[in-house]
């Protein structure tokens, strides 16, 4: 018999992890296929970009559990059916999306330290530092598009601005 090397709590946690960072990556496909789909060219390559990121991420967990001998769950992805009618409700809705994907990353490294498992806070911590990145990343695009404005001339302006990310 095989020791346990993960409750069975941070286990299902961390294919949670691995089901809302694929997630992730669905929304920012599909916020990538509207802007492209709305001219907004730049913008549609960094969300592309963010995508290919959150792919990434979802692989630290899978890794992880793979790495104890436990085989990752595939699930269905469920990505929300919202609209974007823009490069502005993209930003925002990117930004409010990486609230909660942090509020769970913390939950996760909450759960690590209650079952003294170091090993999984070691890989929680990673997921906290990423969303410090990612928070820092969004806040900064928000802050520009205040500066930018919503006007769609401006908007335009702000996409050709953007490149500079990719």
């Amino acid at each position: 018999m095989k020791p346990t090397l993960i409750t069975p709590t941070l286990q299902e946690m961390f294919n949670v992890r691995i089901n809302n960072e694929e997630a992730s990556a669905r929304l920012y496909l599909k916020m990538s296929v509207r802007l492209q789909d709305l001219g907004y060219f730049n913008s549609a390559k960094l969300w592309r970009k963010f995508s290919h990121e959150e792919l990434e991420h979802a692989d630290i967990a899978r890794e992880y559990l793979l790495a104890l001998d436990i085989l990752p769950d595939t699930r269905d992805i469920i990505v929300p059916s919202v609209e974007f009618d823009g490069l502005d409700t993209v930003i925002e809705a990117t930004l409010e999306h990486e609230y909660e994907i942090t509020r769970q990353c913390e939950e996760l490294a909450k759960q690590c330290l209650k079952d003294m498992d170091f090993k999984a806070f070691g890989i929680a911590q990673k997921y906290v530092a990423i969303q410090v990145h990612e928070l820092e990343e969004y806040h900064d695009l928000k802050n520009r598009l205040d500066l930018f404005g919503r006007d769609p001339l401006n908007l335009r302006v702000y996409d050709n601005e953007l490149e500079k990310m990719l």
